[in-house]
């Protein structure tokens, strides 16, 4: 069976490109069984609608179509910290009984020896508080920038400036080894025998980087004149029957404890 992997498409922000890459991507899900959405896939920070409320609309209207669209598809969803919105996470929780076919993660999903997570854990710090405290930011009501901080992000991206952090801060060798001792800080986590990390956040992409023991992939970003390549991969039926998200505190949970509440 195939799969593919996107993230950090940032859709609804005007920097954003994602819907035009997401188009060249259609035809391809025809051939996909699971399709991992992996954070970021909408910007409720820079997004170009009035409210929160206006952009989880748009969003539930964006994913119901994919299901609509796609009767064959599976879709999992990791959230990332620019779509960790409270109203986010209540309507993805509302999809997820609605269908059968689609189902949400708050951190990471194991799919057999794959994991997948969004990782903006770099950023936060490598521990569970910290990743809490990280996406408290981005997760309230009043998340959306004002009109200054705009016309500076827009002054970043029209510079080319945005492509500094990914060439400096994220580099290769730096976020595989953050990433590699995230995975092994614990003997739960390093005995999960992941091999294959996707992730996203960093906007810079990875195929098949090697390091630790660990194989990581990166699809890029669809915010203007950065890369985007989708990752793919296989995986077998028990695998998928046997996915789990596994919790921050390192312990493997049947999907759905972790967001039960929610």
């Amino acid at each position: 069976m195939k799969g593919a992997f996107v993230s950090d498409l940032h859709l609804f922000s005007q920097r954003s490109i994602g819907q035009k890459h997401w188009d060249e991507l259609y035809t391809t899900l025809r051939n996909i069984n699971l399709l991992v959405l992996g954070g970021d896939i909408f910007d409720f920070r820079w997004s170009h609608f009035a409210d929160p409320r206006s952009t989880t609309a748009a969003a539930e209207e964006w994913l119901s179509s994919l299901l609509s669209e796609h009767s064959h598809l599976r879709v999992a969803y990791v959230l990332g910290n620019h779509d960790c919105s409270n109203a986010m996470k209540t309507a993805l929780s509302e999809m997820s009984e609605s269908s059968e076919r689609f189902e949400w993660y708050e951190h990471i999903l194991q799919l057999g020896s794959k994991a997948f997570l969004h990782g903006d854990i770099l950023d936060a710090g490598l521990t569970k508080d910290r990743l809490f405290e990280y996406r408290k930011k981005f997760s309230g009501e009043s998340i959306a920038k004002g009109k200054l901080a705009n016309m500076l992000y827009d002054a970043l991206i029209a510079s080319r400036a945005h492509r500094l952090p990914g060439q400096w801060h994220h580099t290769p060798k730096k976020t595989t080894a953050r990433l590699s001792e995230f995975l092994n800080q614990d003997d739960s986590l390093s005995n999960c025998n992941i091999r294959e990390v996707y992730f996203g956040h960093t906007h810079a992409p990875l195929n098949d980087q090697k390091f630790g023991g660990f194989h990581f992939y990166n699809p890029g970003s669809g915010i203007k004149h950065l890369l985007f390549q989708p990752k793919f991969f296989e995986f077998t039926e028990q695998e998928i029957e046997l996915r789990h998200e596994l919790a921050l505190d390192c312990l493997a949970l049947p999907f759905g404890t972790p967001n039960s509440s929610h």
